[in-house]
């Protein structure tokens, strides 16, 4: 049973996953940790590092981790954790591939591209603020100390006052993280 449920849960995810993983965090989360329970929130919020540190897109990593995960914990096989990973992130992809496939088809209806275009800019805002809210939900989470409050305030300095790349941050926190923590 919780593989149909992974599978439609993350369907329905996947059909309002505008604005990529980011903005989809606090949809997962809600739908993870206070809808299903599925997750605590310190297993989802560490699944969601893990996702901006392996390749390939958060929302998809995230599923993937999530369908394994939950599957495993139901049922404590292999075979089924490894299916669960499998139902989340196709859930998580089938309609925007589908989505982006319409797009395409449509590609020169200049109507069409009009209103994708109208679409965007009424979501750009909402994007704006789920990324928000997730930064929020995450940020609360921390059982904070002046080390962390250093962090933070330097790594967002250093984000929006230098070109030093994300992946550069996310590594050197986590290398301060061991010597610090």
């Amino acid at each position: 049973m919780i593989l149909l449920e992974l599978l439609w849960q993350f369907l329905l995810i996947g059909m309002v996953a505008f604005g990529g993983g980011t903005a989809m965090i606090p949809l997962l989360q809600r739908t993870i940790v206070q809808d299903q329970a599925w997750l605590s929130l310190n297993e989802f919020i560490n699944i969601i590092g893990l996702s901006q540190m392996t390749p390939g897109p958060i929302a998809v990593n995230a599923a993937t981790f999530i369908g394994y995960l939950t599957s495993y914990q139901e049922t404590y096989l292999i075979s089924s954790a490894i299916l669960g990973a499998t139902l989340a992130t196709t859930g998580v992809i089938i309609v925007p591939t589908l989505l982006m496939t319409f797009v395409l088809w449509f590609e020169k209806s200049e109507v069409i591209q009009k209103n994708i275009r109208k679409i965007l800019f009424g979501l750009k805002p909402a994007l704006v603020g789920l990324i928000l809210a997730s930064a929020t939900t995450i940020g609360l989470t921390i059982e904070g100390t002046v080390i962390h409050l250093i962090l933070l305030v330097a790594t967002l300095a250093l984000l929006f006052k230098t070109k030093i790349s994300p992946i550069l941050m996310l590594l050197a926190g986590g290398l301060l993280g061991m010597v610090f923590f």
